[in-house]
């Protein structure tokens, strides 16, 4: 068995030969993706659940956000915990890499995006402007805008790494 409850979440490497997903349990599973072995398990958070999962396209880094306000940057080669977001803006809901894997955008509950700088583990910048929680989060593939997508039904694309709010798009009724 992968996951000692149901599993919630999973990312392919950006090479699809290995998967990794995170369970009700807290942990997350590296497995081959062709056979399905499980190649190890990383405890990822205690008394809760690892969700969407981000595999960096360079195949270096895996971010998992989980239930507890929290997430952690993992060494996909290793299993080594690299950084742990430990948060007073709620539960991180996403979370995607920039196409150079230089960087990690996280959606807050908490009403705010945070970018966190791979290699030094150390925030960019924080993109405040949504009126409650931010759910999702996507790269322009050249890496210079990200956009948010909030509980205020709106989408916002923020110039990076400035942080100046480029455009608001609205229209989402719900």
């Amino acid at each position: 068995a992968v996951h000692e409850t149901s599993a919630n979440a999973v990312a392919f490497s950006p090479d699809g030969r290995r998967l990794v997903s995170g369970g009700n349990d807290g942990r997350l599973q590296l497995s081959d993706a062709a056979t399905g072995d499980v190649l190890a398990t990383w405890e990822h958070v205690k008394d809760g659940r690892a969700a969407g999962i981000a595999w960096s396209p360079d195949g270096r880094y895996v971010f998992a956000p989980s239930s507890r306000p929290s997430g952690k940057l993992w060494n996909a080669a290793t299993g080594a915990p690299l950084h742990t977001n430990e948060g007073a803006k709620g539960e991180i809901y996403d979370a995607a890499f920039s196409p150079d894997s230089s960087r990690v955008a996280l959606a807050w509950t908490g009403g705010e995006a945070r970018i966190l700088d791979t290699a030094t583990t150390t925030d960019v910048v924080a993109l405040v402007g949504h009126a409650g929680g931010v759910h999702a989060v996507a790269w322009h593939p050249g890496g210079a805008l990200l956009a948010t997508a909030g509980a205020d039904r709106a989408i916002r694309l923020w110039e990076v790494p400035s942080g100046r709010l480029v455009r608001t798009l609205t229209g989402h009724t719900e």
